[in-house]
């Protein structure tokens, strides 16, 4: 089928604008061609590219991210509403989120965001991931899913103030039917925990490991090893030396954020935080001693940054008319023991350019894994190991780590 410019057909559906693409697909804003009951007004239809349609393995995924998705019903998840096929494209049509991710929340906030507003964004993505790691089928076996793909571009806050973890397109369960095959281990490499990086099977644990260096981006401004470029170098930090304190890095984030932060990034498993579950009430019990906001100023402060990033959006263009969200700045908490007095929006923005705000690759690096098992045995230094080179294509596609070689280490 032909790519419509917007408005094209596309079954009972109607495409309005393409609002991204990926390794796997395009997501399209769309629209019911006819009113459907169950149906909202606007939604997002995601599909395969014309050229993997014959690809029976990238067929399979989407399928079972499909299937995957049928079971996830909750307030901080995407829901889906209908899966099929138009002639031969198959497509899900999803819950379209009106707002932004998390790391454009840092573009536009031009830095760190306030620790409150971090903690209340995290913790309602915590709820959505406790809820996927404890679903069960319908036996009421556990599933065991793992989301293994948590980065701020991967949890969306709307214009009303809900926050959405999105993306299990690559979540494994014990059922292998329904997801990523055994052994295909995939993730954003800054994000990804120690063990997980190294071959070891992903556990709730990791994204735990994977949550909390997304809280961290969010109250530093700064993404884990954000100095570092070589991958071999980011995955040796992750393994050996593990995340700075947030403080370190920003002396506004509060005391009992820096801990939580800590006990979720730490290195060895056994002593993180268990369970998102664990990590919501760490965050919950922060909020309490400060004044958390409201779902509607949250929206608020989201309106007024899509304003921001794409002037002719449609809150841009409500503000324009006098009809738009306020634009005073979300000022969500209470000074804490180590705020400073606001600086002045100009003064900021002068002092506080925004972070490099480029995605961070997922790759294919089963030479990753080969690299650091060897180099552990190996009496050279670290420096001298090779970098790795991403090719375009892969770019966008999630890493591999194979199981642990068996082939001997260079010497």
């Amino acid at each position: 089928m032909s790519e419509p410019a917007g408005g094209g057909g596309f079954g009972q559906y109607l495409l309005l604008r393409k609002l991204g693409s990926g390794a796997m697909g395009e997501v399209w804003l769309a629209r019911p061609a006819e009113r459907r009951e169950g149906l909202p007004e606007r939604l997002v239809i995601k599909r395969l590219h014309d050229h993997l349609r014959e690809d029976e393995r990238a067929l399979r995924r989407f399928l079972d991210e499909a299937e995957l998705a049928k079971l996830l019903h909750h307030p901080n998840l995407i829901e889906l509403y209908e899966v099929g096929a138009v002639g031969d494209e198959h497509f899900m049509a999803m819950e379209y989120v009106d707002g932004l991710h998390l790391r454009q929340c840092i573009e536009a906030n031009r830095g760190p965001l306030s620790p409150v507003l971090a903690a209340t964004m995290i913790a309602e993505a915590c709820a959505g991931l406790a809820y996927a790691h404890d679903l069960t089928d319908e036996s009421g076996q556990p599933l065991h899913l793992v989301h293994r793909d948590i980065a701020p571009d991967n949890v969306m806050v709307d214009c009303s103030g809900c926050v959405k973890l999105v993306d299990f397109g690559i979540a494994r369960t014990t059922n292998t039917d329904l997801t990523t095959k055994a052994g295909d281990r995939r993730g954003k490499v800054r994000y990804v925990s120690p063990e997980y990086i190294l071959g070891a099977e992903a556990t709730p644990r990791s994204d735990v490991y994977s949550m909390g260096a997304t809280l961290f981006e969010l109250c530093t401004g700064k993404r884990p090893f954000e100095e570092m470029k070589n991958l071999i170098e980011i995955a040796k930090a992750i393994r050996d030396r593990g995340l700075p304190r947030a403080d370190l890095v920003n002396p506004r984030v509060p005391p009992d954020l820096v801990a939580a932060i800590a006990s979720a990034t730490q290195r060895d498993p056994s002593r993180r935080l268990a369970s998102a579950g664990e990590l919501e009430r760490h965050l919950r019990r922060f909020l309490k001693k400060y004044a958390p906001p409201r779902p509607q100023q949250v929206g608020r402060e989201i309106s007024n940054w899509k304003a921001r990033l794409e002037p002719d959006s449609e809150p841009a263009l409500a503000a324009a008319a006098g009809k738009g969200p306020s634009a005073a700045p979300l000022r969500p908490n209470a000074p804490g023991p180590r705020s400073k007095p606001p600086v002045k929006a100009d003064a900021l923005t002068k002092a506080n350019q925004p972070v490099e705000q480029a995605e961070t690759p997922s790759i294919i690096i089963d030479e990753l894994a080969l690299e650091l098992s060897a180099a552990a045995a190996r009496p050279e230094p670290a420096e001298d190991l090779p970098s790795i080179v991403i090719s375009p294509e892969l770019a966008e596609d999630a890493f591999v780590i194979p199981p642990p070689s068996r082939k001997k280490p260079r010497r």
